[in-house]
């Protein structure tokens, strides 16, 4: 199982492709410089991430996408406006990223 992650938005957001609208999404886990806006919940798991609440990406126009991400599988909910729309879809692999790598709790 490989990296499915990618350290996005200053070092304060995790992205991941979205085969659905075919572009990459993001989750806020921490602030830096961004003192306001939501954040998300991670598991720290590279190769099966969670992360909760739900992603909703362009809400507010017809390319609605809404999804959580669960143990390494993208779970796409009925008011997508693309055709994954109420599937569940593996999660792209993606190259080794060395600065998520570094954030991911050392196993003894």
């Amino acid at each position: 199982m490989g990296n499915k992650l990618l350290l996005m938005g200053g070092g304060e957001e995790l992205g991941f492709f979205c085969p659905g609208c075919e572009q990459y999404h993001s989750f806020r886990f921490r602030r830096i410089e961004t003192k306001d806006g939501p954040l998300w919940r991670w598991n720290y798991m590279n190769e099966k991430p969670t992360f909760s609440p739900s992603l909703l990406v362009n809400g507010a126009t017809e390319k609605r996408c809404h999804l959580y991400v669960r143990e390494g599988l993208i779970l796409y909910l009925d008011d997508c406006w693309h055709g994954l729309r109420s599937q569940r879809v593996a999660m792209k692999e993606e190259e080794a990223d060395p600065q998520v790598l570094a954030l991911l709790p050392v196993m003894a």
